[in-house]
């Protein structure tokens, strides 16, 4: 995975991830792990992840989430 050093670099990371388990022939669950120290900018690449499944919801910082679900809009994926 490319290292992300600016914000605005986000959009074209969560591209990226989007196309990559889009592109998947099996639609099994996929499961991410975000992995980085306190401050790396996992919350802000959720977040990005979030806005582009249409989630409305306030996003919380993965780092100390066991379980989070959240609702996707307009069929995303």
């Amino acid at each position: 995975m490319k290292k992300i050093y600016k914000e605005k670099e986000l959009p074209e990371i969560v591209d990226d991830i989007f196309n990559k388990f889009l592109s998947q022939k099996n639609k099994q669950a996929t499961v991410l792990a975000f992995v980085g120290q306190l401050g790396a900018g996992k919350t802000t690449l959720v977040k990005n992840i979030a806005l582009k499944l249409g989630i409305e919801e306030s996003v919380i910082s993965p780092t100390f989430v066991i379980s989070k679900t959240y609702n996707i809009k307009n069929n995303k994926i």
